[in-house]
């Protein structure tokens, strides 16, 4: 298929992608930041809408290297994006993928709810399908947040969900000691001390999105590493002698403490985090106020909510396993997939998706959770960008939220 430029191109910072391509009938932009660009797209020839990705070259050819490594995978089985082919244009290097809907964490700001455990079981045993599935051909993502993880189609597959965004991935022999991955928000322990790193860093992360898609705010809120080790600390308790001892930087976040030599590390109360960098989120002050000063430890997690599905033990006891300090006794993809919250799931009592607060239906939303939010007004700011974002897709307010969906998940 010939590629030519229809536009001009301008250079601008953030590299976006401004042109049409012959071949493809651009309808809006999807997302921007460092990476590139990503467009909702319609081919000419096939008529189906893809998604386009316009990466810088060196950036897009390590990715589209991981993604090749993928193709042995069936990628419905395996709940991972489909990515069809990938060429150069521009001095860039374009990647087309499958189209999806929208990711988690616009799914939990747009309908304003946390998810039911019921909920989460089912997008959580998806990933663990796709961890496994990763595992088997020595892949680590490392970017597993709600932001990489996206809904096929929230009207007529409700929850169900696919693994995207393989620019970060690697495989697990690279996977040096004191290397940093990971948002900061997801980062493993055993990133933030330098420690040995395998596939483990994303069972971490899946353990975090569970407890974000569960309570609706993130259980670490800081971007600043000290605190994001102090957050740990408190919720996990002080990690093992032998991981102090052994990592890189654990004279960055801990010191020796000579009063008590039983237990010789006792974490630095001054932060060494380069100046100018935000201690929070912009809305962090709110998130960790809520977060540590209700929760001392994971279990405390299923207390903020007032749920009586019977599951609330085996969710706490599966993100324990997720989230064990010690990477080497963190629970396998394979053993996940095989705990009760997982093997004995609530996915068939799950409904379609609603945003009707007041259903019996619908998600109980903690009591925190409606302080913070205001009623969502025809005129509030909110509501403008939810009704902006649907519009970019060609849907309406009320096709999409208001109106009681009845289809099944498959």
């Amino acid at each position: 298929m010939g590629l030519q430029r229809r536009k001009h191109r301008e250079r601008e910072p953030n590299y976006k992608l401004i042109y049409t391509l012959n071949g493809y009938s651009l309808v809006n932009p999807l997302g921007t930041g460092a990476f590139g660009k990503v467009h909702k797209c319609v081919s000419v020839e096939t008529k189906q809408t893809v998604a386009l990705k316009s990466v810088k070259r060196w950036t897009g050819e390590k990715e589209v290297a991981m993604l090749e490594k993928l193709r042995t995978l069936d990628k419905d089985t395996a709940n991972l994006i489909k990515f069809n082919r990938h060429f150069e244009f521009a001095g860039f290097l374009t990647l087309e993928f499958e189209m999806l809907d929208m990711d988690l964490h616009q799914f939990v700001k747009c309908f304003s709810r946390p998810l039911q455990l019921c909920e989460v079981q089912v997008i959580v045993q998806q990933m663990l399908v796709a961890l496994s599935a990763l595992k088997s051909v020595r892949v680590v993502h490392t970017d597993i947040k709600p932001d990489n993880i996206m809904l096929i189609n929230h009207e007529q597959l409700p929850f169900k969900v696919k693994l995207i965004d393989f620019g970060l991935a690697h495989s697990t022999s690279d996977m040096s000691i004191g290397s940093k991955h990971q948002a900061t928000l997801y980062r493993a322990p055993e990133v933030l001390l330098g420690l040995p790193l395998h596939e483990g860093v994303d069972m971490w992360s899946l353990g975090c999105v569970a407890a974000f898609l569960y309570l609706g705010k993130h259980l670490y809120p800081s971007r600043c590493e000290h605190e994001r080790v102090r957050d740990t600390v408190q919720l996990h308790g002080l990690p093992g002698e032998h991981l102090l001892n052994s990592g890189v930087y654990t004279k960055q976040y801990f010191k020796k403490d000579e009063e008590f030599p039983s237990s010789s590390w006792r974490i630095n109360e001054t932060c060494r985090c380069p100046k100018g960098l935000p201690k929070r989120r912009t809305h962090g002050p709110y998130q960790r106020k809520f977060i540590f000063h209700r929760l001392s430890s994971l279990d405390d997690i299923v207390k903020t909510f007032p749920e009586t599905s019977g599951n609330e033990e085996a969710f706490v006891s599966l993100l324990n396993e997720m989230m064990a300090v010690d990477a080497s006794e963190r629970i396998t993809p394979g053993k996940a997939l095989m705990h009760p919250f997982i093997s004995t799931g609530q996915s068939s009592s799950v409904s379609p998706i609603s945003t009707d607060r007041s259903s019996s239906s619908s998600c109980l939303i903690k009591q925190d959770w409606d302080h913070e939010k205001e009623p969502v007004k025809a005129k509030t700011p909110l509501f403008k960008r939810i009704c902006r974002f649907f519009r970019s897709r060609g849907q309406t307010i009320s096709n999409q939220l208001l109106l009681n969906r009845k289809t099944p998940i498959a």
